[in-house]
């Protein structure tokens, strides 16, 4: 498995990688193939920061013999270092309607630490909350899915991507998606007004994402973009923004998968 080798080369000490992965069943049982590629991706020197759920309110509809609906799916947050960047004031919510009634009147042991009675270590202080508007989220995110497929057949909603691009990225930073698809998550880091880069090898989905982002996004044709001359190299660097493929079809010209364990 070295597919993350030039992820791990390319990322900053401070830079995060977030793997968004869905599992699968194979002849009735649940394979387990996400828990062992992030083991694996731990023993070669990977540190798995925590662990996401996108829990999806409104899962496709189904009917199988022995499961239910799949209304949720990983998302692993992994660094090369122990203090990435990470910004939890970016994606604070409201607190919520409980505040008001909770804070209302303090008894004794919400004036101080009241620790857990089963020793477990964990305590709390709610007169801490007085005043306070906003919480930091939990690690389970409650988004819809989208109802359209934007030209692709696995899109995603914006909010995701764009939660974790607040969270782990630094106003200005670049963020990189290497199953850029139909540009999802480049409309999120624009949006958020952050660098992006994005990578696919199939040229349908690189015109959508495209199209995407300038509708969507707000950007600047590819154009436009090259007026300004990127490493001396304005030509090459047109299509590589507009026909990422064509350097992967030219080195598959057979019609073969391209191997994403050997980048």
């Amino acid at each position: 498995m070295t597919f993350h080798e030039p992820f791990y080369d390319a990322l900053k000490p401070s830079g995060s990688l977030v793997i968004n992965i869905k599992d699968k069943v194979v002849d009735g049982v649940r394979h387990r193939y996400v828990w062992r590629m992030i083991e694996r991706l731990s023993d070669k020197g990977w540190l798995c920061i925590d662990d996401y759920i996108w829990h999806k309110p409104n899962p496709m509809p189904g009917y199988w013999p022995t499961r239910l609906r799949d209304g949720w799916e990983y998302c692993f947050h992994l660094a090369k270092s122990t203090r990435p960047y990470f910004n939890a004031d970016a994606v604070r919510k409201p607190v919520g309607d409980w505040v008001e009634s909770r804070l209302k009147n303090l008894g004794n042991n919400d004036l101080s630490r009241h620790n857990s009675a089963n020793a477990s270590g964990f305590g709390l202080n709610i007169s801490k909350w007085v005043g306070k508007n906003t919480v930091l989220p939990s690690n389970v995110l409650s988004l819809a899915l989208v109802g359209k497929n934007k030209g692709h057949p696995a899109v995603f909603l914006v909010d995701l991507p764009m939660f974790f691009i607040k969270l782990l990225s630094p106003p200005n930073g670049l963020v990189v998606d290497p199953f850029g698809g139909s540009g999802t998550t480049g409309i999120a880091a624009l949006v958020a007004e952050r660098n992006c880069v994005l990578i696919d090898n199939n040229h349908e989905y690189c015109c959508a994402a495209h199209q995407r982002l300038l509708i969507e996004a707000g950007a600047s044709p590819a154009t436009e973009m090259l007026q300004e001359t990127l490493y001396g190299r304005a030509e090459m660097v047109k299509h590589l923004v507009v026909k990422e493929t064509d350097a992967i079809q030219t080195n598959n010209r057979k019609g073969q998968r391209p191997d994403v364990d050997n980048p």
